[in-house]
């Protein structure tokens, strides 16, 4: 059974809790919080370009303290990220987001 997540929840699964998100919380099983950033990578490239931006930008942010566990994930979103900074011949920032994609992976 595949989990269908509308893109706007991750806002809800990443409200602070003094200073971190939930989603990126140790105590919230990795398999939950990979499906819930597959899913909102997935919707990423069916919202207009102006929304997926802010987004991308936001769940980026939210997933930095713990982006060893979620490589595959943040490799898409900066994707799509890239893509959409190319569309807007913003070659600057579409390298600057595809020099994050972790190279060396962590997962096995």
């Amino acid at each position: 059974m595949r989990l269908r997540v509308h893109p706007f929840a991750l806002h809800y699964f990443t409200q602070p809790l003094p200073e971190d998100a939930i989603i990126v919380k140790e105590n919230v099983s990795l398999v939950i919080s990979r499906q819930l950033l597959s899913d909102v990578s997935t919707h990423l490239t069916s919202m207009a370009d102006n929304a997926a931006k802010p987004v991308a930008h936001f769940t980026l942010d939210k997933v930095q303290p713990r982006v060893i566990s979620f490589e595959e994930q943040v490799a898409s979103i900066r994707q799509h990220l890239a893509d959409i900074y190319e569309r807007e011949s913003a070659w600057r920032e579409a390298a600057a987001v595809l020099t994050g994609i972790p190279l060396e992976t962590g997962q096995k």
